[in-house]
């Protein structure tokens, strides 16, 4: 009896650990990820379920997985200030002085002409010049200076505390790097393309053209080997890193079991970044299935036009989870609740009358990346309001 006690107290509490957010330090993830990273990750792109995972909350160098941050706060910038990815941007004499070498990725520019934000987006992320991630930096923050600080207040924003940024590039700044965990790269990729979706236009490009310092177009080569690859994962983004001495980076955006995916892999060693992506979602692919967690409930409005107040109220949208399909299905242990006490109709279409928390009782099946989300309970038809005499008759004998 004191040992099945135990258990259920463990499987409490890693329950209650997870729900309460990120800040934990115990991952649930469906399965252990076997690959040469040091680090990575498999998550749901549109809920942050997370599906496989190895070492995923040890930060460690991210190289230009860092230039996903200096674009999300570009796209942002640009969606609060209403400019157009056609902005017009002219380069500091530094900028265009450090574009120049070739020791490091970088694509060459000139302080006597102008580029346009989706220019100088495409070169950070395609062949992740880091001349053209400091020139967005400027773009973004006026300064290199001001963005290391508006960058860490947006990742912390985001839960992501206590994050040092050397440089918007990624390359190191003396003995010094950016780091994160696995799971904060996933963090800001999920951001990133459920913000600002369009954003996979530029990453799934395989080559792009950029305007060369004499005028002449230059050809930007994709630095992303997946792009394309026979493995039927329709990969259509996001980014790579090197580091000088920690090995390989790979934030990926891809299809598997019919649902998208992102996936990071930290500090592999070689190319095995791709490698062990590929591996990641093979292990995903065969071992898991989805299903769609759908359902509706009763209340009752005592003035609705319906049988005895009666009102059905259905799941918004179908919410889809992942899960061992040797294992059981998930099974929600949350009640459907009314998010107010008393409805009045004439109620709207669309409406919502209910929700629950997304928990199961199988506690390994509640690791997301974020907090929880919620089923919203709708009204799928406008519920019409019945005469004052039938409502009055029901809240006298009911």
């Amino acid at each position: 009896m004191i040992k099945l006690f135990k258990n259920k107290f463990m499987l409490i509490l890693i329950s209650l650990v997870v729900v309460l957010g990120t800040s934990s330090n115990i991952s649930a993830a469906l399965f252990k990820a076997d690959i040469q990273s040091a680090a990575g990750l498999v998550i749901d792109a549109q809920s942050g379920q997370v599906i496989l995972s190895k070492n995923d909350q040890q930060r460690l160098p991210i190289a230009s997985l860092s230039k996903l941050i200096v674009i999300y706060m570009t796209e942002q910038k640009l969606t609060s200030q209403k400019l157009s990815h056609t902005q017009m941007v002219t380069v500091s004499a530094d900028i265009a002085k450090f574009s120049q070498d070739n020791s490091v990725a970088n694509v060459a520019m000139t302080s006597h002409r102008t580029y346009t934000i989706n220019d100088l987006e495409q070169a950070a992320l395609l062949p992740s010049s880091n001349a053209a991630a400091m020139a967005l930096a400027d773009f973004v923050a006026g300064s290199q200076e001001n963005y290391y600080q508006a960058a860490s207040k947006l990742l912390s924003r985001w839960g992501i505390n206590d994050v040092k940024l050397y440089t918007a590039s990624g390359l190191p700044s003396g003995n010094l790097e950016n780091q994160l965990s696995a799971r904060e790269v996933a963090q800001v990729a999920l951001h990133l393309v459920n913000d600002y979706p369009d954003i996979l236009k530029i990453t799934k490009k395989q080559t792009a053209t950029f305007p060369g310092t004499t005028g002449q177009a230059v050809t930007l080569t994709n630095t992303n080997k997946l792009l394309n690859h026979a493995n039927g994962y329709n990969f259509s983004g996001l980014k790579t890193g090197t580091t000088a001495n920690n090995g390989s980076n790979f934030a990926g955006y891809a299809t598997v079991n019919g649902r998208p995916v992102i996936t990071v892999t930290l500090n592999a060693p070689g190319e095995a970044n791709f490698s062990d992506t590929l591996k990641m979602l093979d292990t995903v692919a065969n071992k898991t299935a989805v299903t769609n967690l759908t359902s509706s409930t009763t209340l009752t409005i005592p003035n609705a036009k319906t049988t005895k107040g009666q009102v059905t109220a259905v799941a918004k949208e179908p919410f889809p989870v992942f899960y061992d399909k040797d294992g059981e299905e998930p099974r929600l242990s949350t009640k459907i609740k009314a998010v107010k006490p008393t409805f009045k109709a004439p109620i709207k279409q669309g409406t919502t009358l209910a929700q629950q928390k997304i928990f199961f009782t199988n506690p390994i099946q509640n690791d997301y990346l974020t907090t929880q989300n919620n089923i919203k309970y709708i009204a799928p038809k406008n519920i019409e309001a019945t005469n004052f005499i039938v409502s009055w008759f029901r809240r006298l004998f009911n």
